[in-house]
């Protein structure tokens, strides 16, 4: 039993899957879900089998860590015992030293006056200018880009894409998502798809990454440990360069990280710092203090300017995000002739609620329009009820490349026909598309809120941000530097505050505020096993030196 529970739990799809390291409690969790049902299991008998797997030989201590995420704001918490993997080890291993040899090994460099004509033309900012200089400069066959949301990073791509493709190399491209891929071949002409679907056509067809070639990999900070190391492996077995652009401080990977980051903490690395994103200055700087976990400072200035909005209880915060997403869509139709209000939650249950919410508004207000169509499922497999009107914007929840939809990509609801159960979607603006209701049931879901993974990489016009103990310092940054013109944080506590006396409304925003300070210390990057298995001093974190 032991022998198949190791095979299972020490592998690439156990313990370590998600996360670099494990607790005694991921693992007892873990032992009971591979438990066959109704298998008779007392306490201490648990314990036991935990005993005899963590002396087994694929699994390996490491650094003791915060009993909290690591943040500024952990010390004096209380340690707990870390394990990790031999498995993961090694893939870190060879990670590291492919990334090695490719930095090692030369690439083409381009003429410099050809760069210098390029950066006229295109007219990029400095730091954009910088970067596509580091890019196609004489160097190795491995480039790292590290900038925050709203950098100019694509734009720079898809300068230095020219470059590449004057010189005759193949340029192919991959972002963790099918959606990403499409926004980055969209913007900077570089025939992109999913790290997944790339994958594996090279584990099929190596011969696809021709010698020479350059591999774009964008959002890489959302790459995982293994999947990036097979990107590197068949770059460095083909001969072709990598160019890895991300952020680090956003969204971490799903499945255990902390490779990119450690590719970034690299001298040769190019950061970038400015945020083109954000209308106003004040929001830039909120938003680089927050990026760097100047948490109470960056929460400051956002309450200053009348961004934080506290309930009471998260039934009123929910009315209240409802309400404003209506005003706002209202004033950007009115005043600028269109515009895009978005509203991000933490979690799928929060967005479910909010579209809830959300839709029962628009209803009442008479924006949707006709009768409607029942889309829910038959087998009940759905986050709830799906009934859609003339009106609806709804959500791809699925990847459907037969109707060119992807997984996250929005589309309008233009018309139903309720005798025949069909929907008519206008999907990104480009065309209309006639679909069944069952089709819609298992695709579809409402696109009024969505989660903080779903609105990475979107850029809108103003973004209303759910508050919740589920929101971390990466999930807050990502979601308030969607929006251009305006972002707004809702709060509300976990335990609903009755008393409506101006006391208690003044100790609601104190504690508000101060309970989102401590949650939002805490990071959830992603650290190397390898680094929490043999500490060592590292490097400032890629601009941390000015002012990040």
């Amino acid at each position: 039993m032991l022998t198949g529970l190791a095979g299972t739990l020490l592998g690439p799809a156990g313990l370590t899957e998600h996360a670099t390291s494990f607790t005694r409690p991921d693992l007892l969790r873990a032992l009971c879900e591979q438990l066959p049902a109704g298998a008779p299991v007392s306490h201490d008998s648990l314990q036991g089998l935990a005993d005899l797997m963590l002396t087994h030989p694929d699994v390996v201590t490491v650094a003791p860590r915060p009993a909290a995420f690591e943040s500024a704001g952990a010390d004096g918490e209380t340690a707990v015992a870390r394990w990790t993997t031999r498995e993961l080890l090694a893939v870190e291993a060879h990670a590291l030293t492919t990334a090695a040899a490719l930095r090692g090994t030369p690439d083409r460099a381009v003429n410099p006056g050809v760069v210098e004509r390029l950066v006229e033309q295109t007219h990029l900012t400095g730091e954009q200018a910088g970067m596509v200089t580091d890019l196609l400069a004489a160097g190795g066959r491995l480039r790292v880009v590290v900038g925050p949301a709203g950098s100019g990073k694509t734009a720079a791509l898809a300068a230095a894409t020219r470059a590449w493709t004057h010189q005759r190399r193949a340029v192919h491209g991959c972002a963790l998502s099918a959606l990403a891929a499409r926004g980055l071949q969209d913007a900077t002409g570089v025939p992109s798809t999913s790290v997944a679907a790339l994958l594996t056509q090279l584990d099929r067809e190596p011969h696809a990454l021709a010698p020479g070639s350059v591999l774009v990999v964008d959002e890489v900070g959302m790459v995982g440990t293994r999947p990036l190391d097979r990107l590197l492996t068949h770059a460095h077995t083909r001969g072709a360069a990598v160019v890895l652009v991300g952020d680090p401080r956003q969204l971490p990977e799903i499945g255990a990280g902390g490779l990119f980051a450690c590719l970034a903490d690299d001298a040769g690395t190019t950061v970038m710092t400015a945020n083109q994103r954000q209308a106003v200055e004040w929001e830039q700087t909120a938003l680089t203090r927050l990026r760097a976990g100047r948490v109470a400072a960056a929460l400051d200035a956002y309450h200053a300017h009348r961004r934080i909005h506290i309930q009471p209880d998260h039934q009123r915060l929910q009315a209240a995000v409802a309400q404003d997403y209506l005003a706002w869509t209202h004033h950007l139709t009115t005043t600028t002739g269109g515009g895009r209000v978005l509203v991000v939650a933490a979690s799928r249950r929060h967005a479910a609620q909010l579209n809830g919410v959300i839709r029962d508004r628009l209803a009442v207000r008479g924006t949707l329009t006709g009768p409607g169509v029942d889309c829910t499922p038959a087998d009940g497999d759905s986050d709830g009820a799906l009934e859609l009107r003339a009106g609806d914007t709804v959500m791809v929840t699925r990847n459907d490349h037969t109707r060119g939809l992807l997984n996250g990509e929005q589309a309008r609801v233009t018309a139903v026909d309720p005798d025949q159960h069909r929907v008519v979607l206008a999907v990104s603006g480009r065309r209309e598309l006639s679909v069944d209701a069952s089709w819609a049931g298992e695709h579809l879901g409402y696109g009024y809120a969505l989660t903080v993974h779903k609105a990475q990489g979107q850029t809108v016009d103003v973004t209303l941000v759910a508050g919740s103990t589920a929101l971390t310092r990466e999930t807050t940054y990502t979601a308030l530097s969607r929006g251009r013109t305006a972002n707004h944080l809702y709060l509300a506590p976990e335990a609903p505050v009755d008393r409506p006396d101006h006391a208690a409304q003044a100790w609601l925003a104190d504690h508000a505020l101060a309970d989102a300070a401590a949650r939002l210390r805490a990071s959830r990057q992603h650290t190397l096993a390898t680094d929490l298995h043999t500490p060592a001093p590292r490097r400032a974190d890629p601009g941390q030196a000015i002012g990040y």
